[in-house]
């Protein structure tokens, strides 16, 4: 039998998962901790299922010094003394055009999340686009693990 969840009741084993909101709700946030509560191996949002693994958060909509205070922040609330390995990348270009060089990263890291935030940014175009967006879900596809 195949193990649906990964993060319970917010990321499942196999396909994406889109966390949706008006801006300035909590999305961001609500992924890094969904992301570090994997990494660390303890729920922090959701309950983890399996053992912790490393997580890639690609990033277009901040810089890394804003997510590392909020990983600092959100690991020192759930009583984690060390940060768990959330791997931040920095993004200009599409997820279509960056898939290749990502793949390569969660291969090398042993990934077993990638957080994309944001969905926007990442699609790298008009937000009409359905064929940015179908681009898009298909290079996530191709990362092997869930998004």
């Amino acid at each position: 039998m195949t193990r649906r969840w990964l993060v319970e009741p917010f990321v499942e084993a196999a396909g994406p998962t889109v966390l949706f909101a008006d801006g300035g709700t909590g999305k961001s946030l609500t992924a890094l901790a969904i992301a570090c509560g994997l990494a660390a191996g303890q729920g922090i949002v959701g309950k983890v299922h399996g053992d912790a693994r490393p997580v890639l958060y690609l990033d277009w909509e901040t810089d890394a010094a804003t997510t590392s205070e909020r990983m600092h922040a959100i690991c020192w609330g759930a009583g984690i003394g060390q940060l768990p390995a959330v791997h931040y990348r920095r993004q200009v270009a599409s997820l279509d055009a960056s898939a290749q060089e990502i793949r390569r990263e969660v291969f090398r890291l042993h990934a077993g999340l990638v957080v994309v935030d944001s969905l926007g940014a990442a699609r790298g175009g008009e937000p009409e686009s359905a064929d940015l967006t179908i681009r898009t879900f298909n290079a996530a596809r191709t990362f092997g693990v869930p998004v």
